[in-house]
């Protein structure tokens, strides 16, 4: 049942025939967002992870040990850097800019790796 129009509060109408401008603003400032970046790492199929032998550079450094005490290397591996086939045998493949753009295995106990520059100058 639609209100009687003597009920409407003349803001009410004063908003609505101002909406138009501030949807085409806000439109206008969506276009103007940068376009986001292209993530560097997805989840491939079998044939691609069989494809790409080479593992993220730095991985295996993620799982070995340290004794805390000396700050030495235990040479264990607690944490397991070889596995990389989930088990509907997909892999997660990362692009590695500093290496020429080269696809490279991330194993399954790394989440958040990302290519670093070198910054050491010669």
């Amino acid at each position: 049942m639609p209100l009687p129009t003597a009920s409407r509060s003349p803001s009410a109408l004063c908003l609505c025939s101002s909406m138009a401008p501030c949807v085409l603003l806000l439109g206008i400032l969506l276009l103007l967002l940068p376009t986001p970046a292209p993530a560097p790492c997805y989840t491939a199929a079998r044939s691609e992870c069989r494809r790409n032998l080479k593992f993220v550079p730095g991985s295996w450094l993620a799982g070995e040990g340290v004794d805390v005490t000396t700050l030495q290397r235990s040479g264990s591996f607690p944490v397991d850097t070889q596995r990389f086939q989930r088990p509907d045998h997909t892999c997660t493949l990362c692009r590695n800019a500093p290496q020429q753009n080269a696809l490279q295995r991330l194993p399954l106990a790394l989440t958040d790796w990302r290519a670093h520059g070198s910054g050491c100058k010669r």
